[in-house]
């Protein structure tokens, strides 16, 4: 997308269309072609998440969102 090869700080602005249509449209709208090469992991520089299985993170995610709603 020319939005983020522009060579400006701008890949936050793809990542964050990325992650909204993702939770809007599911994983199935995703090409095979991608979900294949993501084998559900994930590689951060977040401590304790080094390498993290998507249905994890999402676990986890999901049991911060439940203790701050209470």
């Amino acid at each position: 997308c020319r939005a983020v090869q522009a060579c400006f700080d701008t890949d936050c602005n793809g990542a964050t269309v990325g992650s909204i249509l993702g939770a809007c449209l599911g994983r199935s709208a995703l090409p095979n072609r991608w979900v294949d090469k993501i084998h559900d992991t994930l590689y951060t520089g977040v401590a304790g998440y080094h390498v993290v299985q998507l249905p994890d993170l999402t676990r986890d995610t999901l049991q911060v969102i439940e203790r701050v709603l209470g």
